[in-house]
């Protein structure tokens, strides 16, 4: 899956060993794909901090690539393995690129704790997508690819991330994912934020992980009541204040900035995450009472709920009518196809505990996917079409 290639310049006060090869990526207990270099910290308490006193651990920066080029995207990891480095309490990071599929990344490792962090290098498309090279870009296909912002150049396509993903979520093999919020349905947030995501979730409609997801708020998050105790914000404090000294230049690096960044620290103190899942029973349309997911005449219909012809959400994820199972189709308006289960993407779908099922193949490109990006089911009519801030069909899962 992985070839290894050459090592990574000396990366001075951080402390890297570079003195072997780079190191395989390794099975981990938690994977976590973020977009930046801080969401992690910042988005994903205190879940992340308990990963990290458990031991095994990935995370993945998608958009690492920084806009200002590539001393700063450098600057910005170092500050990341210097968090790391607070919170475990060892310093021995070993540091190379590897490869997949030609694409080279960035992966740093701390081998006794088995705690990894990667950067792939697609470039930040800047807060409001204002940045000419960004992943909304790139969904939307008015461009085909997008430059990588490391040390190794090179460009990368849509279906190349998710590839890459896909082998990452095969090698690390976690029992759980994180990742940030790809709904488009909570309000205002980082384009970054939910194209990472939602690209992890195309990923793992395409690998073998059926585990839980959880989607973790973003900037939205700032106008809900705080929710992190004072126990857990005094665990993540000092890991994102260590960042912010390498980074922010608060402190000097190995310092913790005692004050953190004023939105950082409201952020830090609202954790509010949904968990993604497959839970088993009849679907039930929230603006249809009464009326359930059935497959009547070789079509996916709404019908009584008694209907001895309900759809079953199962717990491997497909919608299932007794032999068959229901597929989005090619188009984003199409209607759900009856067919053969089998483990394409388009016959993955997630509840998420607020009532939505979003399905696992990415959307046909339209106009401005900012906020509107990733397909869910719907029920008038019953297709996947592209949802978010739009358009949100609700369900209602009904156990047997």
């Amino acid at each position: 899956m992985v070839v290894m290639a050459a090592l990574c310049a000396a990366c001075g006060a951080c402390g890297d060993n570079l003195s072997g090869n780079a190191p395989d990526v390794e099975p981990a207990t938690a994977l976590f794909v973020t977009a930046h270099l801080d969401d992690d910290m910042i988005f994903m308490q205190p879940e992340l901090m308990d990963a990290l006193s458990r031991g095994s651990s990935t995370t993945i920066y998608v958009t690492s690539g920084d806009p200002r080029g590539h001393d700063h995207a450098r600057k910005r990891f170092h500050a990341a393995m210097a968090a790391y480095r607070r919170v475990t309490g060892t310093r021995d990071w070993h540091c190379g690129h590897l490869e997949i599929n030609g694409l080279a990344f960035h992966h740093c490792r701390l081998l006794e704790r088995g705690i990894s962090l990667i950067a792939l290098d697609v470039p930040d498309g800047g807060r409001h997508g204002e940045m000419p090279d960004n992943l909304v870009h790139l969904v939307e296909q008015s461009e085909t690819s997008l430059p990588l912002h490391g040390e190794r150049g090179g460009r990368i396509t849509s279906s190349q991330l998710i590839a890459e993903l896909v082998a990452l979520i095969e090698a690390t093999a976690p029992a759980e994912l994180h990742v940030l919020d790809f709904t488009g349905t909570h309000g205002d947030d980082h384009p970054d934020h939910m194209m990472a995501a939602s690209f992890a979730l195309w990923a793992v409609a395409r690998s073998h992980y059926r585990g839980p997801i959880i989607a973790h708020r973003g900037y939205n998050v700032e106008v809900e009541p705080p929710t992190l105790s004072d126990d857990d914000y005094a665990r993540a404090q000092p890991m994102l204040g260590a960042f912010e000294a390498c980074y922010a230049g608060c402190g000097p690096c190995g310092t913790v900035c005692s004050v953190l960044d004023r939105a950082h620290d409201t952020w830090l103190r609202r954790q509010y995450s949904t968990r993604l899942d497959y839970p088993t029973g009849r679907l039930a349309a929230q603006d249809a009472p009464g009326r359930c997911l059935v497959v009547r005449d070789g079509a996916a219909v709404l019908d009584d709920c008694a209907s001895p012809d309900a759809v079953m959400l199962d717990a491997t994820g497909h919608l299932r009518a007794g032999a068959v199972c229901l597929t989005s189709g090619l188009g984003n308006d199409d209607p759900l196809v009856v067919t053969a289960c089998d483990d394409a993407p388009g016959q993955l779908w997630l509840s998420d505990g607020e009532g939505g099922v979003w399905n696992g193949r990415p959307p046909a490109a339209i106009v401005d996917m900012t906020f509107d990006h990733t397909r869910c089911l719907a029920s008038d009519p019953v297709a996947a079409p592209v949802c978010g801030s739009r358009r949100a069909p609700r369900w209602v899962v009904m156990p047997n």
